[in-house]
């Protein structure tokens, strides 16, 4: 049941043109699936732990993200 509300908020989403960033992702398997479904951004555990302003441009450095 959940994959089909995500996937009708996906579909709404990118009918009205706006963009889309799932929040509380925390599998691979959860990332997969949104990717798939036409998600193109996602937060959540999976991609961080929560951390202070001050240290975002480091973790970015790190982990070869930019804030494009």
């Amino acid at each position: 049941d959940a994959q089909a509300v995500v996937t009708a908020i996906i579909t709404l989403a990118q009918a009205l043109r706006l963009d889309i960033t799932a929040e509380g992702v925390e599998t691979a398997e959860q990332l997969v699936m949104l990717r798939a479904l036409g998600c193109g951004d996602v937060q959540g555990f999976l991609i961080s732990r929560p951390m202070p302003g001050h240290e975002v441009a480091a973790y970015l450095d790190r982990t070869n993200m930019s804030m494009a």
